[in-house]
């Protein structure tokens, strides 16, 4: 892309032949959106080839650009939260109230094993 554009145009992928790219904010994204022929221009170029037929610019957000050479973070999993099947979720709340109905259906789908 050259040193003016890397920096800010981070490849996010490739989809049926749009290139997917990443801006920091909406000013940056502006302007990728604003250059899109040359960045296509230089994708294809890059690619020897016309690979690339759109562009399409989305906000960055913490997703992991292509261009990227560390792994992404090991992340803890959130520890999986099992329902009661003992009622206790119902104790107190109002029998008609959308929650209690669902979890009401839910118990009982359990409790028949679920057919």
């Amino acid at each position: 892309m050259g040193s003016e554009l890397a920096p800010l145009a981070r490849p996010l992928g490739e989809r049926k032949g749009v290139l997917l790219v990443g801006g920091e904010d909406a000013l940056v994204m502006q302007e990728l959106v604003m250059m899109r022929d040359e960045i296509l221009e230089r994708a294809n170029a890059f690619m020897d080839e016309r690979v690339f037929t759109d562009l399409r610019v989305s906000l960055g957000m913490g997703k992991r650009p292509l261009d990227c050479l560390t792994p992404p973070p090991a992340r803890e999993r959130a520890p999986r939260l099992i329902p009661r099947l003992d009622g206790s979720a119902l104790r107190g709340a109002d029998p008609d109230s959308p929650a209690a109905r669902c979890y009401a259906a839910f118990l009982a789908l359990a409790q028949s094993g679920g057919r």
